[in-house]
């Protein structure tokens, strides 16, 4: 791996001494990555749910906050026991804005999966 790959893949911190402030980092990578990650995970827990869709409506409830430049997520367990994400906002300083909008009900794949998806070899 390149110097330059490895400065791609680090976030960088905008700081001044004073303040932390939320990375910036544009969360790029490419298909083969991807499917290689992808496998790794579904070949560790081969009875877990593959992947977890949610709409964009919920996303852009999340991430219009005023305020709001991220969204993190957290692995959870749903009233019936299955697992789920929570999405946050997050604030130029990291810190989840979880007084404000929160998103949950995530489509588990399965049963929701994509026919066709070069994702899901």
């Amino acid at each position: 791996m390149s110097t330059q790959q490895i400065a791609f893949m680090t976030p960088v911190v905008e700081t001044d001494s004073t303040q932390r402030v939320w990375p910036t980092y544009d969360h790029d990578i490419g298909l083969t990555e991807a499917r290689e990650m992808i496998g790794r995970w579904k070949r560790a827990n081969p009875e877990k749910a593959s992947a977890g869709a949610i709409t964009r409506v919920g996303l852009e409830r999340v991430l219009g906050q005023e305020g709001c430049v991220g969204v993190r997520a957290y692995y959870a367990l749903n009233a019936a026991q299955s697992m789920t994400l929570v999405f946050v906002g997050v604030d130029e300083f990291g810190n989840d804005m979880d007084a404000g909008e929160l998103a949950e009900k995530i489509f588990m794949c399965p049963p929701f999966c994509p026919m066709d998806s070069a994702l899901d070899s």
